[in-house]
């Protein structure tokens, strides 16, 4: 839907506040219009890994903290919403990472290929959800305050389905999880904190302040660089 099409609160149907059940819901209601097979139980098992392959991929986010002093001018680069749209746009699926059919490098670190024939379940069903979200965002400057107070509901609801779609890509009993998409999304997070801090640098900028914390979902929906 378009959000020239989006004017009242009635537009979208309400959303729950997420849980393990909306989250499965889901994908598994893309997966029957798409006509994916759906696994009764899920056996497949996580690829065997050496030590120095588990030090390369399993590093999680990426953080590092300012010198203590004082600043003047300080400037932060927000990626709203990062991990979620990595998926989208980088085609990060459990089915799409290490497909047999495409030969490439596509995840930083890792070396993981991604397939470049079809797109993913996982940015199939999560592409809806994020375009929705940015439109309640545009709906609330010109809204009443009861309106607000619902679209803001609304998009917090969207948020933490967000939030958790990534942590339940990683878990090991997700019927379309895969711990080598998990990874695949956090090496992504990573090199996109790190081209924020070069092009900061090349634009004569000193970087301060990085954040991005995979494990924890108050700082999922907000990874930034700061600079001054």
């Amino acid at each position: 839907m378009s959000s020239s099409n989006c004017s009242t609160q009635n537009d979208f149907a309400p959303l729950s506040f997420t849980s393990r059940n909306n989250r499965f819901r889901r994908s598994m209601d893309r997966a029957i219009n798409d006509g994916i097979l759906i696994p009764w139980r899920k056996n497949e098992p996580e690829k065997p890994k050496t030590a120095l392959q588990l030090l390369t991929v399993d590093k999680g986010g990426l953080t590092y903290q300012p010198a203590i002093g004082e600043y003047e001018d300080i400037a932060e680069i927000e990626f709203a919403s990062m991990y979620p749209t990595l998926m989208v746009t980088r085609n990060i699926s459990p089915e799409t990472v290490l497909c047999s059919c495409c030969k490439n490098e596509a995840v930083p670190e890792a070396g993981y290929n991604i397939c470049e024939k079809r797109r993913g379940l996982i940015p199939l069903a999560l592409e809806p959800l994020i375009k929705r979200r940015k439109i309640y965002k545009q709906l609330m400057k010109n809204a009443d305050e009861r309106t607000r107070v619902i679209y803001g509901a609304r998009r917090a609801a969207i948020k933490w389905m967000l939030v958790t779609c990534f942590g339940y890509m990683g878990y090991r009993g997700a019927s379309f999880g895969r711990i080598e998409a998990h990874e695949g999304v956090t090496s992504w997070g990573r090199e996109t904190l790190l081209r924020a801090k070069e092009i900061a640098e090349d634009a004569d900028f000193s970087p301060r302040r990085s954040n991005q914390h995979a494990r924890s979902p108050p700082d999922f929906m907000a990874c930034s660089v700061t600079v001054v």
